[in-house]
């Protein structure tokens, strides 16, 4: 009798634990296209406008809405032999290791990282030729 009585304490409090992790953990994250538009208005906007726009942006990179394409398409970082944008290569573009924190990046936005399907937005963007939409 005791022993079912455990059994039924014990799975109550796993379920009761699992069932917080996956509610945290499955919290509806926005859509956002692979296109410059949505990656301005969701990412750039949201995240980065507040360091990264005007004459004072930080590391020179303004990503306000009329200049962020002019200051990462086929821009040379300042901090790293890469360019800021490769088109046609996430892999060797400095805005997505910046993102990720790869290399011993510091990761950006320094708040904490962007949700996973606004980087993986940013690298099909880049990776599909980083065009201007």
């Amino acid at each position: 009798m005791y022993f079912k009585i455990f059994i039924m304490l014990f799975v109550s409090i796993l379920f009761w634990h699992c069932e917080k992790n996956i509610t945290t953990q499955c919290e509806v994250q926005p859509t956002i296209k692979p296109t410059l538009s949505s990656i301005q208005t969701e990412v750039f906007n949201g995240y980065c406008v507040s360091c990264h726009s005007g004459a004072a942006a930080s590391g020179n990179l303004d990503l306000s809405p009329a200049s962020a394409y002019s200051n990462l398409v086929n821009v040379p970082s300042s901090a790293s032999s890469l360019m800021r944008v490769l088109p046609g290569n996430s892999d060797q573009s400095y805005l997505i290791k910046r993102l990720i924190g790869a290399d011993g990046e510091l990761i950006m936005p320094p708040a904490g990282r962007l949700p996973q399907n606004f980087i993986e937005a940013v690298q099909q963007w880049i990776d599909e030729g980083a065009k201007n939409n």
